[in-house]
């Protein structure tokens, strides 16, 4: 017997038995191949990682690597969030306006608007 593409010597023919072919397995779209098949091994399927919620996937997995997740941006306490993170791109941060020394705070920042800053009134 030839095994087909598809398949590969799961047995080695001997002086009396025939060589045994067995199909090779097919990875599902949750997976990926992580060992490739021979002639006389079968191919390796391994889960495709998830990424957690505080991470987006930086590369997208293929049928023989797996998906890459990175950590996501913290915008740090002097800059504010312009763009949400997705599940493939990361948060994207800016710093906060600084008011002037003739300006004052009329609306304070939150973790995704900027400060705004008003001219202060001069007395005459």
């Amino acid at each position: 017997t030839v095994c087909k593409s598809w398949q590969f010597q799961s047995v080695a023919p001997t002086n009396s038995t025939d060589r045994v072919c067995t199909n090779q397995t097919v990875c599902l779209n949750t997976q990926y191949q992580s060992v490739a098949p021979t002639n006389s091994t079968d191919r390796v399927c391994a889960n495709q990682t998830v990424c957690l919620n505080t991470e987006f996937e930086s590369v997208a997995p293929t049928n023989s690597t797996d998906r890459v997740c990175t950590s996501q941006n913290v915008c740090p306490s002097y800059q504010y969030q312009t763009v949400a993170p997705t599940n493939s791109t990361d948060r994207v941060c800016a710093n906060l306006t600084i008011c002037k020394t003739w300006q004052y705070e009329s609306t304070a920042p939150t973790n995704s608007t900027d400060r705004v800053c008003t001219n202060q009134t001069v007395c005459k």
